[in-house]
């Protein structure tokens, strides 16, 4: 199938919607010349996203000493930009890693090296001011990411040292810009104490996570869920009078065949699993999933495999889940999570076809390890009929209010299984009709 004809597919099958306070993003690599800005404003579209991440890499802005410019091959990247902000939306730019002309292209920490970051960031707020206001300092600095030579760990005092220039340049540029520090490789509490202990609250706006679970005892998307409630509580303590916002810019499921990977059906349960229950948290500012087309060829390894959709623009389940969930995130009544008494969830809310709930299973081995499970309050009476009518193997379900009976939703898309045929059977407060 041509890359044309999927587009046109894919335009089909989305809606309009309004941005709204929780943001719903992907991933992209324009900056790595990895699609373009038609096929990535399409998806964004057809996924229901309102809002992409990418980056502007300081080497290729900053390639020849004090002369910052953006290079002829960012113009898909300033397109893709443009046609957002077109759209009222507002793309995340990443602000990395390190240029060959300073500390040898590695972690920046010489005052020459934190000065020059510094020009840099204030030179992409500026130049993308009215099209983008939220900008991230480094990438997975935690984890020495952009290290040169390579370490396992970034020094949490260094990058504060950074982040304080920097920030202080991006507000100067763009006084309505949002400086997201942290940024980090897991949700790494450890770091972070230390990025508190050095001041690093003083000078950010919202704090990002990558909370992967990939390489944890269990992959579920409640455990990672979990670890961000350790981060909440971490932030209210050290921050008791001030609401910091964290944003999750990285987290995803790669479809690819041995190690890491799931099946394609389970990406899309756990891509409506985990941004259902990070709304249900209002300190959560946004989920960007990780990541929007393949980034390779090879169906073994991981890394090539994160996408929501292949290489061929063909969409697996996990985007159509998306769409399917971002209508239901973006509803401004409040969100509620709940655990059913014999191990579940369920999400309510409200949008403009009325009362909605969404229910799915946990296994055992995920309710019998403390890390891998929210604590939330026991189901309501009007919903516990609903937990006979959930899935086995964990899969959400939707269902509606109708007459004063919750009933399927027979339009909530379940990846490979056949949709309904005849109505299902409703459930009221008393049970089975």
């Amino acid at each position: 199938m041509s890359t044309r004809i999927v587009l046109a597919v894919l335009l089909g099958l989305c809606v309009a919607r309004n941005v709204g306070a929780f943001q719903f993003g992907a991933c992209t690599h324009l900056a790595l010349k990895r699609g373009n800005a038609t096929q990535v404003l399409s998806l964004m579209a057809a996924g229901g996203f309102d809002s992409f991440r990418d980056d502007a890499f300081w080497g290729a802005i900053e390639s020849q000493p004090g002369e910052l410019r953006f290079p002829g091959k960012y113009d898909e990247l300033r397109t893709a930009i443009a046609g957002a902000a077109k759209r009222g939306q507002s793309p995340m730019v990443v602000l990395a890693y390190g240029n060959r002309h300073y500390d040898g292209g590695g972690l920046v920490v010489s005052r020459t090296a934190i000065a020059a970051y510094a020009n840099y960031a204030g030179f992409v707020a500026r130049e993308l001011k009215g099209q983008v206001r939220q900008f991230e300092i480094w990438n997975e600095w935690n984890s020495g990411f952009g290290s040169k030579p390579k370490v396992s760990r970034g020094d949490a005092q260094a990058y504060v040292r950074m982040l304080k220039s920097a920030a202080a340049a991006i507000h100067d540029a763009n006084p309505e810009a949002e400086v997201i520090g942290g940024v980090t490789a897991g949700v790494d509490l450890k770091w972070i104490r230390e990025l508190i202990a050095a001041g690093g609250l003083d000078h950010l706006d919202a704090i990002s996570v990558h909370s992967y679970t990939l390489f944890r005892r269990e992959t579920n998307p409640e455990g990672a869920v979990a670890s961000l409630d350790k981060l909440h509580a971490l932030l209210e303590g050290a921050e008791p009078q001030r609401r910091i916002p964290v944003y999750v810019t990285e987290i995803g499921w790669p479809t690819n065949k041995g190690k890491h990977g799931v099946e394609e059906r389970e990406a899309a349960m756990y891509l409506a699993r985990f941004t259902l229950l990070a709304r249900t948290r209002p300190w959560i500012g946004g989920v960007w999933w990780y990541d929007l087309i393949d980034d390779g060829d090879s169906d073994t390894q991981a890394e090539q495999r994160f996408g929501l959709v292949r290489r061929s623009l063909a969409p697996k389940p996990a985007l159509r889940m998306a769409r399917s969930v971002g209508a239901l995130l973006q509803s401004k009544d409040l969100h509620r999570a709940y655990r059913f008494p014999a191990g579940g969830y369920l999400v309510t809310g409200t949008d403009a076809a009325g009362r909605w709930a969404i229910g799915w299973t946990m296994s055992e081995q995920f309710l019998s390890w403390e890390g891998g499970s929210t604590r939330e309050p026991d189901v309501p009476a009007e919903y516990a009929a609903l937990a006979s009518r959930l899935a086995t193997d964990g899969y959400p379900l939707l269902f509606r209010r109708v007459n004063g009976m919750w009933q399927r939703d027979a339009h909530w898309f379940e990846g490979s299984k056949p949709r309904p045929t005849a109505p299902d059977v409703r459930v009221s407060e008393r049970g089975p009709a």
